[in-house]
């Protein structure tokens, strides 16, 4: 059983800006801090789940321009984050890598500015499309105009693309971008493949065939494992292994999210479940096999990104 682990942080800008949410979620993170075991997270990524104006604006009623500004969003999250830290939630040398997704609001202009203060990972779509690209609940259509320009910029400054959420379309215009500029791209990153898995086998398998070509990194979600219904995540893991041979050392997992304190629906507390996903690597595929889903890959995953942002960029 491995003690120390890789986690996934989501942080909800929409929940930060509710009325005493910021202090209430760091007081409630305090509260299940032995819960959740955060002392004995070691680094990770963290999701800045931003939302376009228009919808903060439908979700909040009066709710000025300027605070949905795509950078003040990023940093107050990041700053979130950070107070964690200053909580002693989480460990002071933790390392993370910031991920946010693109809205509306967002400018190709902004991405210099967005790296330096921090902005490791872009994702162009979510399941909802934008003005970008189409997402995966869109059938048709691919990137915009405005989308090529964005990846281009984003690989220009080495940031990495999370390929996860986007349609077919979308999924193979961006890597098209990416093609045209193989030494600036970061690493490449398709995370929650367990939700993609809802989709289509035939496609997804060419998706991870393609990907694998491409040395990406794949990530799994296990926030929502339930006991003795591990059956789903051991399938997906064994189809990447025995039957795609999708390099071992490109698969990692993140054991957790503590996002609001709240568990998935029917899910195992979170400190049991840290023990209980490190079991169950162990006992199905030994311990060298569960050690780099665990720990090496992450490690590995969130060095290569932040290398390849220090390299000099326009």
């Amino acid at each position: 059983m491995y003690d120390m682990y890789y986690d996934l942080l989501n942080i909800l800008y929409m929940n930060l800006k509710q009325s005493n949410c910021y202090q209430n979620l760091e007081e409630t993170l305090v509260q299940l801090e032995k819960i959740y075991q955060s002392k004995n997270i070691i680094g990770g990524v963290a999701n800045m789940n931003v939302l376009p104006y228009e919808e903060m604006k439908k979700r909040f009623g009066i709710f000025p321009k300027e605070a949905s500004d795509i950078k003040k969003m990023f940093l107050e999250s990041k700053q979130f984050l950070e107070n964690l830290k200053l909580l002693t939630i989480l460990p002071e040398n933790a390392e993370f890598l910031y991920r946010m997704n693109a809205t509306d609001d967002l400018r190709k202009e902004d991405l210099a500015s967005l790296k330096r203060d921090g902005l490791h990972i872009l994702s162009i779509v979510g399941e909802e499309s934008n003005c970008y690209g189409k997402g995966r609940k869109e059938k048709n259509g691919g990137l915009s105009k405005e989308g090529q320009e964005l990846v281009e910029r984003a690989l220009q400054l080495g940031l990495s693309i999370d390929l996860s959420q986007t349609n077919e379309e979308t999924f193979y215009d961006i890597l098209t971008e990416i093609d045209k500029r193989q030494q600036e791209a970061g690493p490449l990153l398709f995370s929650n493949i367990n939700e993609e898995s809802k989709e289509d086998p035939a496609v997804l398998k060419n998706r991870l065939e393609y990907l694998k070509e491409k040395g990406a990194y794949l990530s799994l979600s296990c926030h929502s494992i339930e006991k003795d219904k591990e059956t789903l995540l051991l399938a997906h893991l064994t189809y990447l292994k025995e039957e795609l041979h999708y390099p071992e050392e490109k698969i990692f997992l993140s054991t957790g999210n503590i996002s609001d304190g709240q568990n998935a629906k029917g899910s195992l507390p979170e400190k049991e479940k840290k023990h209980y996903i490190s079991n169950l690597l162990i006992a199905n595929y030994g311990q060298e096999f569960s050690k780099k889903l665990l720990l090496t890959n992450p490690s590995q995953f969130i060095h290569e990104v932040k290398q390849k942002r220090l390299q000099p960029k326009n």
